[in-house]
């Protein structure tokens, strides 16, 4: 599967993000082996340097439209975990048109 890698994802923090998305179901590029597991960007990205992904944008209608700019509203959800409370990775999000 296509994605981001670990230096690419160093890359993209080093510069000052604040969030990162793609079309695809996953961010991370994914390998067969023994390290299919690995999601090095997520690593980098979100639990590093705080930095929010974003997957299936399903950008292309915006695309087709000609829209570049947009609104995205994302929110890291808490999750107890027993014995304690914790960041979830993901969120529920809403885009609007700029």
């Amino acid at each position: 599967m296509p994605g981001v890698i670990g230096p690419a994802a160093e890359w993209l923090a080093k510069h000052g993000i604040k969030a990162t998305g793609s079309d695809t179901n996953t961010f991370d590029q994914i390998v067969r082996g023994p390290n299919s597991l690995a999601r090095p960007a997520h690593m980098i990205l979100l639990f590093q340097s705080l930095i929010q992904i974003i997957v299936v944008l399903n950008l292309e209608e915006l695309t087709a439209a000609g829209i570049e700019e947009f609104f995205v509203c994302s929110y890291a959800v808490e999750v107890d975990r027993g014995n304690r409370i914790s960041s979830a990775t993901s969120g529920s999000g809403r885009g609007d048109v700029a």
